[in-house]
């Protein structure tokens, strides 16, 4: 388990949303973005695998001054999973969002996001920043739905799609 000092632990409707973690968990949530984004969206290995590293690297050296990784899970299975990052001066950052497709549409992914957005306004953040692809409409709803706004777009550099980059914001 990881402690942190931004700490979330919660339950409703039968979900448990925390941010006391597994090293399983981080492999679960790994292990499903990667299969959602070759599965629904085409990316290949070469271009989920630098992403997994990321992900890996970052539940494993969290700074709990700052950071966290909040899971969600459905009768003791991981379902979706998102991080964050506080970046100094205020600004935080949300980063590995991912929710399983039969959990979509359920709240679920609003509902871990305002998770997020009230621990970061809790620990003194003044803005927020995401960074996503155009493709994932769902995710983009969702974010849309919590305040955030498109801010930025350009092309997507690390993968063979021709996909857009965006960056969405938001202030507290």
């Amino acid at each position: 388990m990881t402690e942190n000092r931004l700490v979330i632990d919660q339950e409703k409707d039968g979900v448990v949303y925390t941010t006391a973690f597994t090293d399983q968990d981080v492999e679960t949530s790994i292990d499903r973005q990667m299969d959602i984004f070759k599965e629904e969206f085409g990316f290949t290995d070469e271009e989920n695998d630098p992403v997994r590293d990321m992900i890996r690297t970052f539940a494993h050296n969290i700074n709990p001054e700052k950071e966290c990784m909040l899971v969600v899970k459905r009768d003791g299975r991981l379902i979706g999973s998102v991080s964050f990052v506080g970046e100094g001066n205020g600004i935080g950052r949300l980063r590995y969002v991912y929710l399983e497709p039969d959990e979509r549409n359920k709240g679920i992914g609003r509902y871990m996001i305002g998770l997020i957005i009230d621990l970061a306004r809790e620990h003194g953040y003044k803005h927020l920043w995401l960074s996503t692809y155009d493709i994932l409409k769902a995710a983009r709803h969702v974010y849309g739905l919590s305040g955030f706004v498109k801010t930025k777009e350009s092309p997507a550099q690390y993968v063979s799609q021709d996909i857009m980059d965006e960056i969405w914001e938001r202030d507290l």
